[in-house]
Formats: C-alpha cells, structure tokens, sequence
C-alpha cells in the first residue's frame, strides 16, 4: 500500500471540512505516523474556525519531541520523545471540562505501549462550527507536519477508552495497532486513510460522515513503507469513493448492520 509525506519545507497540508467534528470540544484523537523533523509545532491534528483561527492542536511539541495537547498559550505534554523514522501510534484522551489529557504510544518497531498523564490539566477548546475545518497546520502554516502519516481518527466529545489506566488497558485491547477495521468497529466520529495510490485521489472521511478533503498543497505518496504489521482493509463493504458502506440485513422487521 502506501502511506503520505508531508514535508514543512514546502508547506504541505491537507484540509478537511469538519463533518461530524463540528461539535469537537474534547473527546479522543488518534493518528499512525513516522516524524522527521521536530524544529518547530508539528500538528497532528488541527480544528480551525471559519475565519482560519486554530481553536487548538493535537501535535509534537518542538522541544523534546513531545505528544501536546494544545490551546495558545497552555499546552500539556508526556515526557516520551518520539524517535525520528520510526512509526507510532499516537492517541490522546481528554475528559470534559478541566482535565488533564492522557497520553498513550505504540512503538510499531518494538512493540511496545507507553501510557503517561499529561504535565497539567486543560481546558476544553472552542468547537470549530460547521465551516470550520481540520488542518496539519497551525494557522500560518509556518508550522506543519512533518513526516509520514498511515491513518488518523477523532471522537468528538467522547473517550471510547477512559482517560485513566482501565482505559489503557482497553485501548490496548482494541487493536488499533494491527488494522484499520479496528478502528471503524470503535465508532470514530471522523477517519482517514492515507493509503492512495496519487494525491489526484481526495481523502474521503471513512464513516462517511463528511469530514472530507476540502484542498491540498504538497505531500508525496510513499510505497513500500506501511506500518509493520498494520492493515489498511477496513470493509469489504466501500462506495466509489472509499468510504464504507455499512449494509444491513432486514430480520423479523429490525434492520441489524452487517460487520
């Protein structure tokens, strides 16, 4: 298959509408990636307001190479440097209200998962609204992606895996690391592959929920540099443009959806 670059020399970016996101305050984010460089902000995930203000940021923070949960001027990070070229799965959960974003890794190399609280609690952000959107960038785009990115999911306003060890342990349990499915069977309210074959082809929201790709400047298709182990084959089921098409099954008057 193959998996996308972005590079913040040439100021790549790909922007989504906000689709089911609308509403995001807190909730749960996660994303497979593989950093290059860390000199400044490296988005993974940005909600924008219509006027293209950054309502806050999921990304590596440039001192440490830190996971961050973000909103100017406060941020709270994980102690956990990511290693340059090596593919993670990164996931970060936040609880209503003032809490304290919880930070969970998966080293694609090693096999190995690290969960650690966040430095200091956070507020809520401000939800993007309906012609928000969602970016690698922050704002200027003067801080961007950098890097190499398979797949990348939210869950607006809900922790399917609660921000606290029990959640660890079910995050583990899901098997996010092993295949796209798995992250489909837990209900994102947005996700996206990066596995096209041309950038000609737009990201489509995979639930069908009309987070799609609204624009595009730069990135590069990579082949032959999947995430060890990972499988992008989330349904059989899919409609012309990718996105999965759930099919039901009518049994004694109750639709019931096929897996």
């Amino acid at each position: 298959m193959a998996v996308r670059e972005f590079s913040n020399a040439t100021d790549d970016d790909i922007i989504f509408s906000t689709g089911a996101l609308s509403g995001l305050q807190y909730g749960t984010v996660a994303a497979i990636i593989k950093r290059t460089s860390v000199s400044n902000y490296r988005p993974i995930f940005n909600p924008h307001n219509a006027a293209g203000t950054a309502l806050g940021s999921f990304l590596l923070w440039q001192s440490g190479n830190v996971l961050t949960w973000f909103e100017l001027p406060s941020r709270s990070s994980d102690a956990t440097s990511l290693t340059a070229n090596v593919w993670y799965l990164v996931v970060v959960r936040k609880a209503q209200g003032t809490a304290t974003p919880r930070f969970s890794l998966y080293n694609f190399t090693s096999g190995i998962w690290t969960h650690q609280a966040g430095a200091s609690p956070m507020t809520d952000w401000t939800s993007p609204g309906t012609d928000g959107s969602i970016r690698f960038t922050y704002e200027t785009e003067t801080d961007n992606l950098d890097g190499r990115i398979a797949a990348r999911a939210a869950w607006a306003n809900a922790l399917p895996w609660s921000a606290d060890g029990a959640g660890d342990t079910a995050l583990e349990a899901a098997g996010l690391e092993t295949s796209l499915q798995n992250w489909l069977t837990s209900d994102p309210s947005a996700l996206w592959a990066f596995n096209q074959s041309s950038i000609a082809t737009p990201v489509s929201d995979l639930t069908g929920s009309g987070a799609n790709q609204t624009s595009i400047v730069g990135t590069t298709v990579v082949n032959g540099d999947d995430p060890p182990g990972f499988a992008f084959d989330a349904s059989r089921w899919r409609r012309g443009d990718g996105t999965i098409l759930r099919p039901f099954l009518k049994t004694s008057g109750i639709l019931v959806e096929l897996q």
